[in-house]
């Protein structure tokens, strides 16, 4: 049986992306969508490792942490945020009930095995020889939507992909005959030649 992780995400798009990171590292992954319901679930669950999102629909999640925690304090608890400032992970951190880590999106998948691997005492290697095996086995598209979905996140709370438009690729030889090129100088004597050059510096 492998570790147990409830994931308090109301996102589905970043709830399976994280879950297709999570999967093949071994973990059995829950999904809880609200709040509300993360703390019963945690202690009928008891799982391995919490990943709660900060911004939920009905509640902060911080106030969730701080009900965890209240019931489960040894219980390791990664709280993750789109909206929170610094000040505010800080002075969560100075409580009781503060996580065990914090993480602010946009974040690395590698940054974010690293820390739960620290979390729960066991070799990076063993959450990577797995996550990366099995991801990058997938579509190209598929890796892709797992790294947009970790490392972006609107305002409100909720995920999204934007439209990343791709600059216009231009053959070298189209972009020089766009730069203005000088006049060649003319043909005749070096006095004219020389006055010639004159005129152009003082045009530039």
């Amino acid at each position: 049986m492998g570790r147990q992780l409830i994931l308090v995400e109301s996102d589905p798009t970043l709830a399976d992306a994280l879950r297709r990171v999570f999967m093949p590292a071994g973990f059995d992954v829950t999904t809880v969508p609200i709040g509300e319901q993360a703390l019963d679930r945690c202690k009928a669950q008891k799982p391995d490792l919490v990943l709660l999102a900060a911004e939920l629909p009905d509640m902060s999640g911080f106030s969730v942490c701080n009900r965890i925690k209240r019931a489960l304090k040894t219980l390791p608890l990664i709280v993750y945020s789109g909206e929170a400032t610094p000040a505010a992970i800080a002075a969560h951190k100075a409580s009781r009930t503060h996580a065990d880590d914090y993480l602010q999106k946009p974040f690395e998948v590698e940054d974010l095995l690293d820390r739960v691997a620290k979390l729960l005492s066991i070799e990076p290697d063993s959450l990577r020889n797995g996550a990366p095996a099995q991801v990058g086995e997938a579509a190209a598209e598929d890796i892709e939507a797992i790294d947009e979905s970790l490392l972006l996140g609107d305002r409100d709370g909720t995920t999204a992909v934007p439209d990343r438009p791709r600059a216009a690729r231009r053959d070298i030889p189209d972009v020089f005959t766009e730069v203005p090129r000088d006049p060649s100088p003319p043909k005749g004597t070096p006095e004219e030649k020389l006055e010639f050059f004159r005129e152009r510096l003082k045009a530039k």
